[in-house]
């Protein structure tokens, strides 16, 4: 994808009963995937530099917590990192480590 002019997609809360709208999620990376804690507390996210499909193993994994503060991303390296998927007290995040293309 060479599209300059991409929007970075970003995870949202909706009260069902309202409608109301909440931005949980911002900054200059694209959510590719997300994994809500047992508890609801904390989640594991997958982020990348755009929302291209490519981009996901240019990206990284962490906990956040259910607001979207707190973050805790793992150092950049060179391995794709993709579903990440939190442990139930949220303290650690677990994902396949792939190749890089």
């Amino acid at each position: 994808m060479f599209d300059e002019t991409f929007k970075h997609r970003q995870l949202w809360t909706i009260v069902v009963s309202t409608g109301a709208e909440t931005q949980v999620t911002s900054g200059d990376s694209t959510v590719k995937g997300y994994s809500l804690s047992a508890d609801g507390k904390r989640m594991a996210v997958q982020r990348a530099p755009t929302p291209a499909d490519m981009a996901a193993y240019r990206g990284d994994v962490g906990m956040v917590d259910a607001g979207g503060a707190n973050a805790r991303m793992l150092p950049p390296n060179t391995t794709g990192e993709k579903a990440p998927r939190g442990y139930p007290d949220g303290s650690q995040v677990l994902f396949p480590r792939e190749p890089t293309p």
